[in-house]
């Protein structure tokens, strides 16, 4: 039976204050060992299922920051992944991104590897927000990358959305609605901020520095972006 392949990079600039997935600081060496070790498990995993239809269906890297990949390494394993595995030209193929992180010259190679499928890590328009998540990007990066996706023939995309962040009302995540359908992509994530432990966003609500919204408010909002997207 095809099977769906993700693959986690576990590499970022910084820490966004919400996120509790597996990462480290990016490094140049850390990401080469990365590959190194990557080779070797895909060759186990092509071993294990040998005998099983070893048909990829669909590949979606998350991290971590997937846009950081040195794409020389990328292609080299994915080389080795399609000389092991039946991966389909026409198979689903996601690849996060960080807006920040993003180029033309990035997106283009990718599309050449077989990523049709890019999905951009947006989470809201405004820099106040950004700024408590701790994201990187500004929201002219978010405008850019759905620029380029459009520009270089991706038709098939994604972009998150976060609400019931901290100091968000209804009229900012409005805002931010309105912004996200202006820019029509094809595919919009819409997710509620989760208070994960061992976050820095964790910490700062349980000293009181932040308080989270209230259920039946967070609600409210879910619904009426629902109604809206």
């Amino acid at each position: 039976m095809p099977f769906g392949l993700y693959l986690h990079f576990p590499f970022c600039r910084n820490r966004c204050s919400y996120c509790d997935f597996y990462k480290e600081l990016y490094q140049a060496g850390l990401e080469k060992d990365f590959f190194d070790a990557l080779a070797v498990e895909t060759e186990l995993v092509a071993e294990e299922y040998a005998a099983l239809d070893n048909e990829i269906a669909t590949i979606y890297v998350g991290g971590g920051t997937p846009s950081l990949v040195n794409l020389d390494f990328f292609a080299t394993w994915l080389d080795q992944l399609r000389s092991l595995f039946y991966v389909g030209p026409e198979i689903e193929f996601s690849f996060e991104n960080n807006p920040d992180s993003v180029t033309r010259e990035k997106l283009l190679r990718l599309k050449e590897l077989g990523v049709n499928r890019p999905v951009f890590g947006i989470q809201s328009f405004r820099p106040d927000l950004l700024k408590l998540l701790n994201r990187r990007h500004e929201p002219n990066d978010s405008h850019r990358c759905i620029y380029l996706a459009n520009a270089l023939g991706f038709d098939n995309y994604g972009v998150d959305i976060i609400f019931g962040l901290p100091k968000q009302n209804s009229e900012a995540l409005s805002r931010d609605l309105d912004q996200i359908i202006d820019l029509a992509p094809p595919h919009i994530s819409f997710y509620q901020l989760t208070v994960e432990p061992g976050t820095a966003l964790a910490d700062r609500v349980a000293s009181g520095a932040l308080k989270m919204p209230d259920p039946d408010f967070s609600f409210g909002l879910y619904r009426g972006g629902c109604e809206r997207l």
